[in-house]
């Protein structure tokens, strides 16, 4: 398997992606990505259940 980079600080990818360092940039945008669906589908559930 051809090692990946962070793009941020330059360390060796882990295997699912994220960089080693717990504070690198890489993982806080790979946790908002993860984090958008949820939200959008709670704000949905929210609106539909709200009486009119």
């Amino acid at each position: 398997m051809k090692e990946q980079y962070c793009e941020w600080c330059g360390s060796v990818l882990l295997e699912n992606g994220r960089c080693p360092i717990e504070d690198c940039v890489q993982n806080v945008i790979l946790d908002a990505m993860e984090s958008e669906p949820k939200q959008e589908s709670e704000e949905k559930r929210d609106e539909s259940n709200q009486t009119v």
